[in-house]
């Protein structure tokens, strides 16, 4: 059986090119297949890149992921092809790798009732296994914030030790690594091992037919133009708002008429900040910082109560699970047509496809024109790679994740990239183009990644929401608090 898939699994890639092409000249709705009887093989090594005496022997490399959840992309592996592009690239590039390798794949897959179960899950079976002297995987896909407490008690290795990652070249996210780059050493780092990086990118979808309706301009040369604001956007939230009869904008009714300029959750509050340039905690010269509380801060914070105000229906907060009518979930509000805007994760357009209406994709707004870039906020737990601290072959171990990561930027990401989210989820060029803008902004919230500050910005949120004025007691009043932890942090990291 072993012998049948490497051999199988050289003669894909013809088809997965084969497979792109022809996606290309095909509507999103269409059905979507990987033509896998083809007998032409590929190339697999390329100058930059030499699999040449790299022979494991058909040793098993065990890998631990989670499964799928919130429609995003974790989990490492697939059983077989079905015919679905991103499935079948991620399942050909992993049985590309044991080939080119002599590996075997055994993958372990977390999975509980929640996606929150299941990432705690993932941080409490490594912590049993390393304290056990279990060699539980041999390589980790984790999600950071949960896992917080191993990064800094030690669980994981320092990748910085392993020539084998070559983490400056192309395949591996320089943003985020050199972020988590703390006191000269990284425990974990994100590549296009995984597509979860793009998947969790937090950005505005808009419904263009009530654009048109509403007589407003689509906001991609705004963008273009660097005039893609907090204030110009409060325009358009204004301009959609409309009661239509309904009582109020503040009580949700499923059954009403009432328009939103945005479905909104309120956990995004500290999203908005992120994107206007300030930051809670940060990596300020190879250590974290709490650095919330400039005038700045309490500006930008400010401005962004003044525009996302849910009392005038310029937003519509979000309750219940994804598509819950019942409680105004920000997808569900979008959905039936009851927002102009949404603020969602940019996986969450592989639900799109059989809305009747068209709609676009644009960044998080700036601050205001002078601020140069579009910051995007990544999701806290896309999975991120690393190796436990008791992994006996670690060589070995960064060497997989070198050549996964390397296939994943050939094979996975474009795969994903140009078909599931631009074909599949994106329904315009316009849209595709601000797809790039919000990748190249990518911002990883560091606070949240290092398990930090989940408290503060649950109060944080709470204040932004409430307008009680109570801001710069709240930053002071948990500013002695972080610093300690951070403080901490710090210091374990160093040892």
């Amino acid at each position: 059986m072993k012998n049948i898939r490497r051999h199988i699994s050289l003669l894909l890639f013809a088809a997965l090119l084969t497979s792109m092409s022809a996606c290309g000249d095909t509507a999103s709705g269409s059905q979507d297949t990987t033509n896998a009887d083809t007998t032409t093989s590929a190339d697999t090594t390329e100058a930059g890149y030499d699999y040449s005496g790299l022979d494991f022997g058909g040793e098993k490399v065990k890998i631990l992921s989670t499964c799928d959840f919130y429609t995003m992309h974790m989990q490492f592996d697939r059983e077989e092809t079905n015919g679905e592009s991103l499935n079948d690239a991620i399942y050909n590039r992993n049985r590309l790798v044991e080939s080119n390798l002599n590996i075997e794949f055994e993958n372990i897959v977390v999975a509980a009732s929640s996606a929150y179960d299941t990432n705690n899950l993932v941080a409490s079976n490594i912590q049993k296994a390393v304290e056990a002297g279990d060699n539980y995987c041999d390589i980790a896909l984790i999600p950071p914030n949960p896992c917080a407490a191993l990064i800094t008690g030690g669980y994981f290795k320092d990748l910085l030790e392993y020539d084998q990652l070559q983490l400056d070249e192309a395949w591996y996210n320089q943003s985020y690594n050199e972020s988590v780059l703390i006191n000269d050493k990284m425990y974990f780092g994100m590549s296009d091992m995984s597509v979860g990086l793009t998947d969790g990118m937090w950005a505005l979808f808009f419904n263009e037919n009530m654009m048109t309706d509403l007589k407003l301009d689509a906001p991609y040369d705004l963008v273009r133009e660097g005039k893609w604001t907090l204030d110009k956007f409060g325009e358009y939230l204004k301009a959609a708002a409309n009661l239509n009869g309904d009582d109020n904008f503040t009580t949700w009714n499923q059954e009403g008429k009432s328009v939103y300029g945005m479905a909104f959750t309120d956990y995004n509050y500290y999203r908005f900040t992120n994107s206007c340039e300030e930051k809670i905690i940060d990596n300020v010269d190879g250590k974290l910082a709490f650095t919330a509380g400039s005038e700045h801060f309490f500006n930008v914070a400010e401005k962004i109560q003044n525009v996302l105000t849910h009392e005038d229906g310029r937003i519509c907060i979000s309750g219940g699970n994804d598509y819950d009518g019942t409680q105004g979930n920000y997808m569900y509000v979008f959905s039936v047509q009851r927002s102009l805007f949404l603020n969602a994760e940019i996986c969450k357009a592989q639900g799109f496809r059989d809305f009747s209406f068209e709609y676009g994709l644009v960044p998080v707004p700036k601050y205001d024109e002078n601020q140069e870039d579009y910051i995007t906020t990544i999701y806290q737990e896309a999975l991120a790679f690393s190796i436990p601290v008791n992994c006996e072959t670690a060589e070995r171990s960064a060497t997989v994740i070198d050549a996964l990561s390397y296939e994943g930027m050939k094979w996975v990401v474009p795969v994903y990239r140009e078909i599931t989210v631009e074909q599949k989820g994106l329904r315009n060029e316009d849209s595709i183009e601000m797809l790039g803008i919000i990748t190249d902004g990518a911002y990883i919230d560091l606070g949240s990644v290092f398990g930090l500050n989940n408290k503060f910005i649950t109060a944080y949120n709470a204040e932004m929401k409430a307008r009680n004025g109570q801001m710069a007691s709240l930053i002071a009043t948990w500013k002695q608090t972080l610093n300690a932890s951070i403080e901490t942090l710090n210091e374990d990291m160093a040892e």
